[in-house]
């Protein structure tokens, strides 16, 4: 696992190894665009799908990653606090790590192909025809923003941003 920081001078990034995930238990298997989630510099997620397990790896701690059983099929940290959005088939749940306790859960009535951090406080939400919103904070069920457009249809969504005042909204696709 690499992250890159700013660097002086003629150099506008530099790379620097932070750990070496074989060296700290994390099987090369794991490591895929569908299993490991890095939604800032404080966490890195990784779901070891055969053992059933995420592995959250703190950069700041490289060589002490904290295991906990977990069967889902998507799992996404909050970029400031504690709290892991956990996906298994329609289920979707908030679980704060550091309690041990479950946050909120919801059941969303088609499969979710992305779920994003657009900010401390809301858990972007995408499915196969649409964009929802589902705030941390209070007891409301997710909120429909938009609906995907046509040619975002068969397409394989990389990622979900906004801006700070969550106007200005960017769905990311690729080609299959």
């Amino acid at each position: 696992c690499s992250v890159c920081v700013m660097a002086g001078g003629d150099q506008p990034l530099r790379l620097q190894q932070l750990a070496n995930m074989a060296a700290v238990g994390v099987p090369q298997n794991t490591l895929t665009f569908n299993t490991v989630r890095m939604e800032s510099d404080r966490m890195v997620v990784i779901r070891n799908v055969a053992e059933g397990q995420l592995i959250l790896l703190d950069p700041s701690k490289p060589t002490q990653p904290v295991r906990k059983q977990v069967a889902a099929e998507a799992a996404v940290m909050n970029p400031v606090s504690s709290v892991v959005a956990l996906q298994t088939g329609h289920s979707l749940q908030l679980f704060n790590m550091e309690t041990q306790a479950q946050v909120k859960q919801v059941q969303v009535m088609e499969p979710v192909v992305l779920m994003s951090w657009i900010s401390q406080r809301t858990l972007g939400i995408v499915t196969e025809t649409a964009v929802f919103h589902w705030s941390a904070d209070d007891a409301s069920e997710p909120v429909k923003i938009f609906d995907r457009h046509e040619n975002l249809q068969r397409t394989q969504i990389i990622s979900y941003k906004a801006d700070s005042t969550e106007q200005w909204l960017c769905l990311t696709g690729i080609a299959g």
